[in-house]
């Protein structure tokens, strides 16, 4: 029995930090040393969409609370090898099918960057990481348009996710006050466009605002308040699919990393940016569940030092190191023979292979050619567009000058300097060795595998 959306938007699951919430965490038995059975499932009374499973033949991962109210609170999870405490969380039915039954990839979907209560919507504030964990409430839309904005959620793959949050959250809204079917499609197609504003180059946006309001279309015979319970279920349905899809594409990721692999990344790729395990550092993730031992290399990637701040916190909490270096510092650990391969992310991706991502991806890819090594990009085919044919097309984001001349609050640049910001940047795809996705791995020529993983897409 998969557990329902309902179930798996409701907790707060975040490792670090202690969570009396009891939606998707349980309550932990303490089986004794001595419990012999090759694999247990277990649910409890309130039918948590996690269960726990033990195997004494394999790494583990045990629950340990950290203060909480109750010590059977698990708030922080830790790789364990010994015989006491054996245990590892999934989600049950297709979410839970990870890499077998006794694979320690069973490990969880990772840091979430939001949780609902409610109808409330509430967004893990990124800006805030690693300093403090604070939520903002990001329910109705301008605070929704705010969030995604002003990157206090981030991510092609979780802006999606929470701009389709936020428009079933305003058709709600809107159901309220009018009974006119024509009225509230008129109204949510104007809060549609408001979002896909916020952020331009992150694709994953218009395709699941695009997607919600299509549905709304289709139900136009329904009414306003039918309407946006469909659109509230269907966008909680696609966190679902995004949490199986991001760990899918890990897996297949994952096969391209080998035991003591020098791994270096960019920006961050983790459950934060992606809904649920991550894309390249998902990958990197799952490689580490399943017995690898990778160097990781964290580029800081400024100016907004989401590598620094963020990968680097997300790795700790699984138990990984990270090992932190400037931007600039590629090409020499690639000279140094340090790094193996080359594993990013993406904000959109186009037919042909061009690929947007963080400013700094494309001298990445560049350094990677000319030292031969491969340079792969771990995306959903959500962040394909196939309206665009080549990375000409697609728009750059230029952010405010701020974000370079200031640190901390303080300026570090003389008056009259001029900046030029943009947030992205876009690798050909003649530097892209492969196309990681949740349909497998996606190779050369682009124009034939893009549009044949596509066709997969239901």
């Amino acid at each position: 029995m998969s557990a329902s959306p309902e179930q798996l938007l409701v907790p707060e699951v975040i490792y670090n930090n202690c969570s009396s919430s009891s939606g998707l965490w349980t309550e932990i038995e303490n089986h004794n040393a001595s419990h012999n059975a090759e694999t247990e499932e277990r649910q409890d009374s309130r039918e948590d969409p996690l269960y726990w499973r033990h195997s004494p033949n394999s790494q583990f991962w045990k629950m340990n609370s950290i203060g909480s109210r109750n010590d059977n609170i698990g708030c922080r999870l830790e790789p364990h090898r010994r015989q006491q405490r054996k245990y590892r969380f999934a989600m049950k039915g297709e979410i839970g099918q990870l890499a077998g039954k006794d694979s320690p990839a069973q490990a969880g979907a990772g840091v979430m960057p939001f949780k609902l209560e409610g109808d409330r919507i509430l967004i893990l504030d990124q800006r805030e990481l690693p300093q403090a964990v604070k939520y903002l409430d990001a329910t109705d839309l301008p605070d929704m348009c705010y969030a995604i904005r002003e990157m206090a959620v981030r991510g092609a793959p979780s802006i999606g996710i929470a701009a389709a949050l936020g428009l079933a959250a305003e058709a709600k809204r809107l159901s309220e006050t009018t009974a006119e079917t024509q009225e509230l499609l008129r109204d949510l197609n104007q809060s549609r466009q408001q979002l896909n504003a916020t952020r331009p180059t992150a694709v994953n946006l218009r395709w699941a605002t695009d997607l919600l309001f299509e549905l709304a279309e289709k139900e136009s015979m329904d009414s306003p308040a039918e309407i946006a319970a469909r659109l509230t279920g269907r966008a909680r349905q696609m966190l679902c699919d995004h949490i199986d899809i991001n760990r899918r594409l890990s897996e297949h990721g994952a096969a391209l990393i080998s035991k003591q692999a020098g791994v270096l990344t960019h920006c961050n790729t983790g459950s934060l940016a992606a809904c649920g395990w991550g894309t390249a550092l998902g990958a990197i993730r799952f490689a580490a569940f399943n017995g690898a031992n990778p160097i990781v290399y964290v580029d800081e990637t400024r100016p907004r030092q989401q590598g620094a701040r963020l990968t680097t916190w997300e790795l700790l909490q699984d138990g990984i190191t990270p090992h932190l270096v400037t931007d600039s510092m590629a090409g020499h650990l690639m000279l140094e023979g340090k790094v193996d391969l080359v594993i990013v992310g993406a904000d959109r991706i186009a037919v042909n292979g061009d690929a947007a991502n963080k400013i700094g991806t494309y001298s990445l890819a560049v350094l990677a050619g000319a030292h031969n090594i491969p340079f792969y990009v771990a995306a959903p085919l959500s962040t394909i567009d196939p309206e665009c044919k080549s990375g000409d097309e697609i728009p750059i984001e230029e952010r405010a000058a701020e974000e370079i001349t200031t640190i901390g609050g303080i300026s570090q640049c003389p008056p009259g300097t001029q900046v030029y910001n943009p947030a992205f940047d876009v690798t050909p795809a003649r530097y892209i060795t492969a196309i990681i996705t949740e349909a497998g791995i996606l190779r050369p020529p682009y124009a034939e595998s893009i549009p044949d993983a596509l066709a997969t897409c239901p």
